[in-house]
């Protein structure tokens, strides 16, 4: 298995790159050395170059520069600090791009750097506050898996810094995409589990940021609602859910509604509140830019 994982990581790493996975690695063994990586100060972030201040996106560009073939750096750091837009759970983090009154190139570099950071298959320290009110930081290694331009998203996942994970995101847009690796020989180990974190990001990459029965598009308002919520084999298949503001995502738990997999109309018990008295402005799902799976739905109608 060892032999497997070090044949995988040769594999994957390869020149600056390879160099760039050394470095991060040496970071990361230098941060645990000194009793991280929980209840850290800032300045020790700093001094291994862990993560910079002054901005979500770390990219330290001096040194990471001349890793990526498009000369915007790849991204080492991203910094959590507890807003409800960027979703934080044990195992991952749907990190939003930057939205600041810098100059939008700024932004954008930073977006294309933390891209590089999964196409290259390089990791990155995750920096959150250790408790409210504490200026110590945790850090855990993330991995760059997938993005979402309309929605402007990472999906970030958690891991071992020995174990590459592969990003599954498609950009066909860059200018000067970075070389892929020569061949793909993960370990098993490394192989996806099903992930809440996950789910939630294709749900919302899936249907947009805007409630599916009304007209609410506010994102802190907005939770996905599982479809399937009483399947015995968890999987994070994003057909199995629908973006719903927190008022009709209380309402459809509550069993107020339920949405009709053969006409996709949004149906009320008769005993019970009509879908006017619930603000439920949308009388079906066909608005949505893809349909929910007819099974999920099926399964909701006989849930209510």
């Amino acid at each position: 298995m060892v032999l497997q994982l070090e044949e995988s990581i040769r594999c994957v790493h390869e020149g600056p790159v390879a160099a760039e996975y050394q470095r991060r690695l040496e970071m990361w063994a230098k941060l645990k050395e000194a009793r991280g990586p929980h209840d850290v100060h800032p300045g020790l972030l700093r001094d291994l170059r862990v993560y910079g201040g002054g901005q979500g996106i770390w990219v330290d560009k001096a040194i990471t520069g001349s890793v990526s073939p498009d000369g915007r750096g790849v991204t080492v750091g991203l910094l959590h600090t507890g807003e409800h837009r960027n979703y934080l759970s044990a195992d991952g983090v749907i990190y939003h791009y930057a939205r600041t009154s810098r100059p939008l190139g700024r932004d954008l570099q930073e977006i294309s750097a933390t891209k590089n950071a999964g196409l290259l298959r390089l990791p990155v320290f995750v920096v959150t506050t250790a408790g409210p009110g504490k200026s110590l930081r945790d850090v855990r290694i993330g991995w760059v898996e997938d993005w979402d331009d309309a929605g402007g998203a990472f999906l970030v996942m958690f891991g071992a810094v020995e174990q590459p994970m592969a990003c599954v995101a498609q950009d066909p847009g860059r200018l000067f995409p970075p070389a892929q690796p020569a061949c793909d020989c993960l370990p098993h180990s490394s192989k996806r589990r099903a992930s809440s974190t996950r789910f939630r990001f294709g749900v919302f990459r899936r249907y947009g940021y805007k409630c599916a029965v009304c007209n609410i598009a506010v994102p802190e308002l907005l939770d996905v609602v599982s479809l399937k919520p009483n399947r015995r084999k968890a999987d994070d298949d994003p057909t199995h859910g629908l973006v719903l503001c927190a008022l009709h995502h209380r309402a459809y738990e509550a069993g107020l509604f339920a949405i009709d997999p053969d006409t996709l109309h949004v149906v009320t018990p008769s005993n019970g509140p009509d879908a006017a008295a619930l603000n439920v402005t949308r009388a079906d799902l066909r608005h949505l830019p893809k349909a929910a799976e007819p099974q999920a739905l099926d399964d909701t109608r006989n849930q209510h």
